[in-house]
């Protein structure tokens, strides 16, 4: 059975999440859908989703830290090489689609992409 993966939107600081997602899982029980409970996050203002972080206060898309971590150490890595492994090219081509991706998303999504999350190279 495929999973489904469920977000609810409310005010800061409110019970408007708690209590629409108290609806949606007496709604998926109803249906006989079955949740993994142990997945539930928040309420929070801040979620990580496929691979992204989403902020609701700053309206901001970013990688997460660890994912921007290994990135700019994969980048550090490259400045001086002259030649490598086709399989190292592929891991930082995967490394630079997720990051061109989300700067596709924040532009599309006229959401900030933050000045601290850009990567600078000796």
């Amino acid at each position: 059975m495929p999973r489904i993966t469920l977000v609810t939107l409310g005010a800061p600081g409110t019970l408007e999440c708690d209590q629409n997602l108290t609806l949606l899982v007496n709604l998926c029980h109803i249906l006989n859908l079955p949740l993994a409970l142990e997945k539930k996050e928040g309420p929070t203002t801040m979620l990580i989703f496929l691979g992204i972080e989403l902020d609701t206060i700053k309206l901001e898309l970013r990688l997460p830290a660890q994912k921007l971590a290994r990135l700019k150490l994969s980048l550090k890595k490259w400045v001086h090489l002259k030649s490598c492994k086709k399989r190292d090219l592929e891991s930082l081509v995967g490394y630079l689609h997720d990051a061109s991706a989300l700067a596709a998303l924040s532009s599309d999504a006229s959401l900030t992409y933050s000045s601290q999350h850009t990567i600078a190279l000796p």
